[in-house]
Formats: structure tokens, C-alpha cells, sequence
């Protein structure tokens, strides 16, 4: 007896589980973390650190020429607004 060929059964298993792989796919791509997104961080991070530096190294200066740092302030003329006045 030969047995009839039947047309097989669309597997259900493989297409569940293609699209759960495609919904974890999705999820992942919408956790990363874009490149864009670090460098911003990193130039955030890296400008603030500047900035800490430079008023570090200003207290410094400061601290070792009290004297230099304290004429310089009286002697600056205080500036003036200049109205368009006469």
C-alpha cells in the first residue's frame, strides 16, 4: 500500500516563534543606546570637567599671588552702560 502524499501542515511553533524573536528584536533596538546619545554625554561630561579645571587652576593662581590678583581688581575702571542717551 502507498501512502498519500499530504500537503504539509503550516507549523505553527516556527511562526510564533518568529514573531516573538521579532518583538525581542524590536524591544532591543529601542534599549540601545544610539551613538549620537554617548557623544553628547561624553562632550557634556568632558565641557563641565573643562570648566571645573579652569576655575581649579584660577583658585590656584589665586592662592599663590593673593597680592597680583587683588590689584587687578582695584585697579579695573568699572564699566559703564552707555544709554543711547546724550
Amino acid at each position: 500500500m502507498a501512502e498519500i502524499p499530504q500537503p504539509p501542515l503550516p507549523k505553527r511553533h516556527d511562526l510564533q516563534t518568529s514573531a516573538d524573536l521579532e518583538r525581542v528584536t524590536d524591544y532591543a533596538e529601542e534599549q540601545e543606546i544610539s551613538t549620537t546619545d554617548i557623544e553628547n554625554a561624553i562632550s557634556l561630561v568632558e565641557g563641565r570637567y573643562s570648566e571645573e579645571k579652569a576655575a581649579k587652576l584660577q583658585r590656584v593662581e589665586e592662592m599663590e599671588n593673593p597680592e597680583s590678583h587683588s590689584r587687578k581688581k582695584f585697579n579695573e575702571e568699572p564699566q559703564r552702560e552707555t544709554s543711547g542717551r546724550l
